[in-house]
């Protein structure tokens, strides 16, 4: 055993998704929540977390030496013979010790360019 001599911060955000639900046997009638959260969950993490992996400042006290962030959890229809109209994601950031947020404050797109560069 090796004593912990240091813990990361959390925080964790939850987005929602709303579009139209349909019977998954009529899915050009509806617009699948979870693939659109999908969809937002790829654009916006994946900047953050290659700019955070890039500028943070490293604590090699830590298996991994920057603050990261993880999505742990959709949900959407049940039963699973729908498309969701709601999808609701959860994810979390671990935060290394000094971080200060500017990676994440860089990174901060308009909500219509969000939602318009989600739809792909």
């Amino acid at each position: 055993m090796q004593p912990i001599i240091a813990h990361k911060g959390t925080h964790r955000f939850r987005c929602a998704v709303a579009r139209t639900r349909a019977h998954s046997s009529y899915v050009t009638h509806g617009v699948n929540a979870i693939e659109y959260a999908a969809r937002l969950i790829v654009y916006i993490h994946r900047p953050v977390a290659d700019r955070l992996a890039q500028i943070e400042k490293r604590d090699y006290g830590f298996t991994v030496p920057y603050s990261t962030l993880s999505t742990g959890l959709i949900r959407g229809a049940l039963p699973p013979t729908w498309c969701p109209r709601i999808a609701n994601s959860t994810s979390t950031a671990h935060l290394a010790a000094g971080f200060a947020g500017c990676a994440l404050q860089k990174f901060e797109p308009t909500r219509g360019a969000r939602a318009r560069d989600a739809k792909g």
